[in-house]
């Protein structure tokens, strides 16, 4: 048992952000009064932070998805007059048609891996794709810039961001782009005995997984880089966050919680404080 996560004999506490009682669960009267001191909106993002902080205490609101329709209706009518939203959506060019997932058997045991490029613009420093690997079982993604792909990058990338953080996996899944077909990947899979899957050019949907990453992560820098587009190498990382955090449709969890076994400190827990952020930074009652 956690020492950190129980409490005995109190009348009341703050958990998970919430004051617990034993007449049941409020809010937190500094959470009412920082939502309440909020600035008016004056764009679509402080539109969506709001509704972020009202749906962290939407189950104490009645009618609450009622109460917001100005809200969503508003954001409806930014969104189609929002460049790129529009070109950034999902258009779905295809019929749908059953899919057949792979299913691995742990953690880290398979991967995917594709490079995006050639990007056009290249960043400010000259790099013109991102190498990308996703694990089949968690969901859990990797990502690096580069000038240039060679089976040396590949290999760099797969020791020092797959294996020497996680483990050694037992397969990987790719499309057969040179850098990954040739005789330096060849005695790296030797070296540590890994199964190298190629799909096919008759179905490259078969490294589907590494496809839909690169496509999510290419819809993320696209709608966060506007002014300077030549600095989404600044982006990468944030966005790689933004996908750990995020809940996938497959597991129905975040790849970050699948990984680590709890959820990420998030920036609306520090400006509204929750029971975790208040025991690692030893925060008071009244603070």
């Amino acid at each position: 048992m956690n020492p950190l996560k129980c409490a005995f004999t109190v009348q009341s506490g703050v958990f998970l952000g919430f004051v617990v009682r034993h007449r049941g669960i409020e809010i937190e009267r500094k959470k009412i009064k920082a939502i309440l001191n909020m600035p008016p909106p004056q764009e679509l993002k402080d539109l969506k932070s709001l509704q972020g902080k009202l749906a962290y205490i939407r189950r104490f609101i009645s009618d609450l998805s009622g109460r917001i329709q100005p809200f969503a209706k508003l954001m409806k009518k930014v969104a189609k007059t929002c460049h790129g939203c529009q070109i950034h959506d999902n258009f779905k060019h295809q019929p749908l048609t059953p899919l057949y997932p792979a299913i691995p058997s742990w953690p880290f045991d398979a991967w995917g891996i594709d490079v995006i490029g050639l990007i056009d613009p290249p960043s400010s420093r000259g790099h013109r794709f991102i190498l990308a690997a996703t694990d089949y079982f968690s969901k859990w993604a990797e990502a690096i810039r580069l000038r240039e792909v060679k089976s040396s990058n590949v290999i760099n990338f797969l020791e020092r961001n797959i294996i020497y953080r996680f483990s050694i996996p037992h397969r990987i899944t790719s499309d057969n782009a040179k850098a990954f077909k040739s005789q330096k990947i060849y005695k790296f899979m030797e070296k540590y005995k890994i199964k190298w899957n190629y799909s096919t050019s008759y179905y490259p949907q078969a490294n589907g997984m590494a496809e839909a990453f690169n496509k999510t992560l290419g819809k993320i820098l696209k709608k966060t880089i506007h002014k300077h587009r030549r600095d989404w190498h600044d982006h990468l990382y944030e966005a790689l966050w933004a996908y750990h955090v995020t809940i996938r449709t497959p597991t129905q969890a975040t790849p970050h919680s699948l990984v680590y076994g709890s959820e990420a400190v998030l920036p609306l827990e520090i400006q509204l404080p929750s029971l975790w952020v208040t025991i690692h930074e030893e925060l008071t009652q009244d603070e």
